[in-house]
């Protein structure tokens, strides 16, 4: 499988690169460095990792018209959890490097002791 280089640049001028396989999305491959982008929802639905490609081909994968509408798409936005690279790309970001964290996202076990249907979209653990 193809590997890409992936060059991040934020608001204030700072970079950085990380590598990110063909078959998988931006967010996923920066997390795999260690790299903690500002997200939310990670299927492409709340927008929160939006930023703009300035080089390089991509694919972009599904994602709600309200987090990406089409006007930002023809220009040159995407979603960093929807995004999976074609060739190396050079990203900018619409936040400063102080909002990046670089560590890993800490695992804990939890067992689920109740699970109540409390309405038609909402349970309660």
């Amino acid at each position: 499988m193809n590997s890409y280089d992936i060059t991040l640049q934020t608001r204030d001028g700072q970079q950085l690169s990380f590598p990110c396989a063909a078959d998988e999305d931006l967010l996923s491959a920066a997390e795999r460095e260690n790299i903690l982008l500002p997200s939310q929802c990670r299927n492409g639905s709340c927008g929160a990792c939006v930023a703009k490609v300035t080089q390089g081909l991509y694919q972009l994968g599904e994602s709600s018209t309200e987090a990406l509408p089409e006007a930002a798409k023809s220009e040159g936005q995407m979603l960093l959890c929807r995004t999976y690279p074609q060739a190396d790309l050079h990203i900018q970001t619409p936040y400063d490097y102080e909002f990046i964290r670089f560590e890993r996202i800490p695992e804990r076990a939890a067992e689920i002791a109740i699970l109540d249907t409390i309405a038609s979209d909402t349970q309660r653990l």
